[in-house]
């Protein structure tokens, strides 16, 4: 244990600096950091405990044990650090994630190449993981047959779910110049067609799909139902009302919170979390994009899911500790990959500096 990492309170105990990066899993595991020897010649054991509700840091001494207190974890369920806003810091982004205690990140693609890079990043960093997919606003560029390719993509054992996929009606072409009727039509079932690709491999290989919509709830849900039976679907970003997060619900499906819940003029998305049972949602930034307050406006990351959750726990009326059981265990439950294989027991093993 580095020099830095520690310093001397008073004669026999000494605080360790808790190093959130080495929160490899949410599952509880203990690693033993060493013996420190006191000025009274008595040895003192180290050790750092990880769990998805929080980190503890503890000495244990002949007369005494000392805890101090728990940094409650979670994880960024949706982020596009693929995008070049990130190309210049990526490593200090995933760093600034890992000290706030985001111990895991699911990075989000949008076509074929973003989709490679999120599983390039998935190999490369340890607590990143791939969601490879299409976006319905870049349907027009997609290949007729996505499946194929996607299919391939979808088999890579660090590939957690499809998406995002799903139908926008925000950005037709009836709001660039001279678009017709039938082109707004067309765009419209090219994006289904797409948005149904997804879904049919997702069933296939027996993954879940990770949905955007907007401005075209009704058309996403009626395309969503008939592989409801075989595919569940969180909602990211999601910005509509108790009501409609009840049908999704409903359908065996989840809903996903961003830093819109900060906002001043964010009291119907405050609502809606209010409704959604502990166990229905989870936690993203969908960075760079709907930075939080105070960083509203300026470019989103990881680490801000902290103050997301802060105002989410207030919103439940919970504790950190308790929202970051709830989602954790969602998310892993949703994504299926997120922790090693075997028992919590057999995950880690001592390690000693």
């Amino acid at each position: 244990m580095a020099a830095k990492e520690r310093r001397k309170l008073k004669k026999g105990a000494y605080f360790i600096t808790p190093c959130v990066s080495c929160a490899s899993s949410r599952q509880v595991m203990q690693l033993a950091l060493g013996a420190v020897t006191s000025d009274f010649g008595l040895r003192t054991s180290a050790f750092f405990r990880s769990s998805g509700f929080g980190l503890r840091i503890s000495i244990a001494a002949p007369s005494s044990r000392l805890t101090f207190p728990t940094m409650p974890l979670f994880y960024d369920t949706h982020a596009h650090l693929s995008r070049p806003e990130f190309q210049a810091d990526l490593p200090e982004v995933i760093a600034r994630a890992a000290s706030a205690g985001i111990t895991r990140i699911i990075t989000v693609g949008t076509d074929l190449a973003s989709s490679v890079r999120a599983i390039k990043l998935a190999e490369e960093y340890p607590n990143v993981f791939a969601v490879v997919g299409w976006h319905p606003s870049h349907a027009a560029e997609a290949p007729e047959d996505w499946r194929p390719a996607l299919h391939e993509l979808a088999r890579h054992p660090r590939v957690v779910a499809l998406g995002e996929t799903g139908l926008d009606y925000y950005r037709l072409p009836s709001r660039e110049p001279g678009s017709a009727a039938a082109d707004v039509e067309r765009f419209k079932a090219r994006q289904a067609a797409l948005f149904r690709q997804h879904l049919e491999v997702a069933a296939e290989l027996k993954l879940n799909s990770v949905i955007h919509q907007r401005n075209s709830l009704e058309d996403t849900l009626a395309l969503f139902q008939p592989f409801a039976d075989r595919v569940r679907g969180v909602f990211h970003c999601f910005a509509n009302d108790a009501a409609t997060m009840r049908r999704i619900v409903a359908l065996g499906s989840l809903v996903s919170f961003t830093g819109i819940l900060t906002f001043k003029n964010g009291q119907n998305i405050r609502d809606a979390l209010a409704a959604t049972p502990m166990d229905q949602f989870m936690l993203e930034t969908d960075c760079p994009f709907l930075a939080p307050m105070p960083y509203r406006g300026k470019r989103c990351e990881p680490a801000y899911v902290k103050e997301i959750s802060e105002v989410a726990a207030q919103v439940k009326g919970c504790s950190l500790e308790e929202l970051s059981a709830a989602t954790c265990t969602t998310a892993e439950r949703f994504f299926g990959k997120l922790l090693p294989p075997g028992p919590p027991s057999s995950r880690s093993s001592p390690l000693r500096l």
